[in-house]
């Protein structure tokens, strides 16, 4: 029996991207209704302080640990790991191990491992419940840790960076400005350093519940490669 015409315009109709993203946005529950509880760590409530002052910078000598790891990466990698690739060149996703528990051998091959997968994913992770000084002893493991001069820490723990939301407090949009028609940025985090952070922990608090990813990552090298030689060319500086 011939498909009917209902049947085929339901098969041929295309999909506009646009609209399905707007529909997704209407689909999701109002930040109004749904019941305000604060935040599940408000220990980690961003802190601002106009007074708080850091000493400039200085150039320090730099010791890579992925350097002095084992390429197999025996005490990361173990068998009861599992692993997958989330793109050829960036992203691995990780299960079966916690990074509170990695010996310094096993912060020495993550170091490596991320030197080379750019970024790893790690699930079902205890980290955010280890303390904020256990947080920090870890990530001075891959070297000393950059202190952001304008946006919200932890109150006494200035080496967090801290990005926060909630129906009344929406830090970001008063930061750029509520009249935007996109508020999705590209960037590389505090590139104006001269020395740039290497490794970066990022770790999720409370998150609400949204199909859309809210942070995406790029592969700056495999960008720049894709675009033409004229395009890639530093652009004149306007005098």
């Amino acid at each position: 029996m011939a498909p009917s015409v209902a049947q085929l315009e339901s098969v041929t109709a295309t999909v506009d991207p646009v609209q399905a993203i707007k529909e997704n946005i209407k689909a999701q529950p109002k930040a109004e209704a749904t019941e305000d509880k604060g935040p599940s760590y408000p220990f980690y409530y961003p802190y601002f302080d106009v007074n708080e002052k850091f000493a400039p910078l200085e150039i320090f000598e730099h010791e890579e640990p992925g350097l002095r790891a084992d390429p197999k990466k025996p005490h990361l990698l173990t068998p009861n790991v599992t692993t997958t690739d989330i793109s050829p060149y960036l992203g691995t996703e990780v299960k079966g191990v916690q990074i509170s528990q990695l010996s310094k051998e096993g912060l020495d091959e993550l170091a490596l491992f991320v030197a080379e997968r750019k970024l790893v994913v790690f699930r079902d992770q205890d980290f955010k419940d280890i303390g904020a000084d256990r947080q920090i002893e870890i990530a001075k493991h891959f070297g000393p840790i950059q202190r952001h001069p304008t946006s919200g820490n932890v109150k006494g723990y200035p080496e967090f960076h801290v990005v926060y939301r909630d129906p009344k407090h929406d830090f970001f949009r008063e930061y750029s400005g509520a009249n935007r028609a996109s508020h999705l940025q590209w960037h590389s985090d505090v590139s104006y350093e001269k020395q740039p952070p290497g490794t970066t922990f990022f770790f999720i608090l409370d998150q609400v519940p949204i199909s859309l990813p809210l942070t995406r990552f790029a592969h700056p090298d495999q960008h720049l490669a894709a675009r033409s030689r004229r395009w890639r060319h530093p652009l004149p500086l306007a005098s």
